[in-house]
Formats: C-alpha cells, structure tokens, sequence
C-alpha cells in the first residue's frame, strides 16, 4: 500500500499548491480582467506552438534530469513509441472525455481558447503538445526509475501518477500562457483551482493513464517495432487532429 500512499499524499500537495499557484498568478501577476480569448484569424496560433514548444522541450529534459540526479539517455526506439501513442490516444480520448461530460452534465469539462478546434474540444497546439507530454512521461519515469521509487510497480499506480502529473503540466501550459499571450491555452470550466485545470478531471485522466500505460507495458518491448508503431500513432493522431 506504500505506493498509493504516496501518491495520495502527492495528489493533495499538487491540490494544494496548484490553488495557491493559480490564486497567486491572477492576483498579483496577470490581472483577471487582462485575460481575452484570442482572435482566431492571424499568426497567434502559430506562434504560441512554436514557442512553447521550444520553452517546454529543455525544461521537460532538465527537470526531470534534476529528478534522477543524472543526464537522461533515452532509448530513440521508446521515445517514438511514448510520441506516438500519446499523440494518437490524447487526440482520440481528449474527444471522447469531453464528450462524455457533455453527455453527463450538460457542459464539456474544458474549451481550448488558442487554435480551437471540434467546437474547442482540443486544439491544433495539441500537435506539438501530445508529442511532447510522451516525451516528459518517458523522461519522468526513467527519472523515478534511477531514483528507484515505488510509484512504478505497477500499471495502476502509474495512472494515478499521469493523472497528477497531467494535472501539473496542464498548470504550467496555462501559465505560460497566461504570461506571454495573456490568454488561457484551455479553461476548465469548474473553477475550483481557477480554471487552470480541476479536480474534476482527476479520476478520467487516472483511468486514461492506466489504459495508456497498459498499452506502454505490452509495446514497450526491445521485439515489438516500436518506432514504426510510434510514427504510425503520430501520423493517425494527426490526422484525427486536423482531417477528422
């Protein structure tokens, strides 16, 4: 049961510490009534890609070379794997999830507010985004691999661990967002942590994260061809973002 503690204590400190970063960044850093939703037509969207992605990339790297005390070698196999699939299933769930919540209490959980696209449902960032957070989610558990924690004994306990880690990366896409564009990247509709993201969207991401992680464990495998399947899954996942 040590893990679960662990992650419990996790999710309650994360609670906690994204409702004092979020209070604290409308209150003394970006003005509420600075905040604007972004005019669709012109090079925002554009932009707001290409520089969060060149912002995220070697912060994702650092800190989680920070976290394991050592540079990170990843295995370019699993890293296209990690891209891929979570290119493809972020795109595909993201809908899904959403969908779901509209179904059940009459309003979806989030809108995108930059480059929106299915009614707001995700965005076309998200092409640069889901890459990306396969890209921490590998780094991230080499990192607690050399620090040998106990998180990651196991498919459900490494769930529960995206679903707090999503919760935190989502925090910190609104907050470059809100400094340097002056706009959300997307809003969560319950406002418990300010928008920024919410409880709310816990236990979905902690089942989606152990469904993705299922598909790690069994694909994850030096046998399996798991760049191709990975350039496979960015290529599908694309396509759903911006042909489906």
């Amino acid at each position: 049961m040590k893990p679960y503690w662990l992650l419990l204590k996790a999710a309650l400190i994360t609670y906690v510490g994204i409702y004092l970063i979020s209070e604290g960044t409308l209150r003394f850093i970006i003005p509420p009534e600075s905040i604007r939703i972004p005019d669709e037509v012109g090079n925002i969207k554009y932009i707001f890609t290409i520089s969060f992605l060149l912002f995220a990339t070697p912060i994702i790297y650092l800190a989680n070379s920070w976290i394991a005390g050592k540079w990170l070698k990843l295995n370019i196999n699993r890293l296209f794997l990690y891209m891929g699939l979570t290119m493809l299933f972020g795109s595909a769930l993201e809908l899904l999830v959403n969908f779901l919540f509209e179904t059940a209490i009459g309003r979806p959980s989030w809108v995108y507010h930059i480059w929106p696209k299915y009614g707001g449902y995700t965005s076309g960032v998200t092409c640069i985004m889901w890459p990306l957070y396969g890209f921490h989610i590998l780094c991230l558990h080499e990192a607690l691999k050399a620090r040998k924690s106990p998180v990651l004994q196991s498919i459900p306990t490494k769930g529960i661990l995206l679903a707090i880690d999503a919760m935190i990366m989502e925090v910190v896409a609104n907050l470059f967002s809100l400094i340097a564009f002056r706009s959300y990247y997307f809003y969560y509709n319950f406002g418990d942590l300010n928008h920024f993201t919410t409880i709310e969207i816990f236990i979905p991401y902690a089942l989606v994260g152990i469904f993705t992680m299922t598909l790690y464990y069994f694909l994850d495998r030096p046998k399996i061809p798991r760049a191709l399947i990975g350039i496979l899954c960015l290529l599908g996942g694309w396509c759903i973002l911006y042909f489906g």
